[in-house]
């Protein structure tokens, strides 16, 4: 979470962490393609801010352009979720 969050390529996370590229996109499909509970798990679990979730949640979306149509959704839904939470608390 906290490398998504400086803004790393997968490259870089790759070179960080010691696996493979294609390990990590496919990671991230995975994350996207189960949004909501990962969301949930980061924010009650983790106790992750919702600034910080945002983050992270925009950086896998530009970190991988080739998602399933399904994950894109699923992304997509979060986002706006996650957008619509940040307005209600101003």
């Amino acid at each position: 979470m906290e490398l998504c969050s400086k803004e790393h390529g997968i490259r870089s996370i790759s070179r960080i962490t010691g696996h493979d590229r294609g390990v990590l996109s496919d990671l991230f499909e995975i994350f996207a393609l189960n949004a909501c509970s990962v969301d949930a798990f980061l924010f009650h679990r983790l106790k992750k801010t919702r600034p910080e979730i945002i983050v992270f949640w925009t950086t896998v979306m530009m970190r991988r352009k080739k998602f399933s149509l399904e994950a894109h959704t699923g992304l997509e839904n979060i986002l706006e979720k996650n957008e619509i939470n940040k307005s209600m608390r101003d």
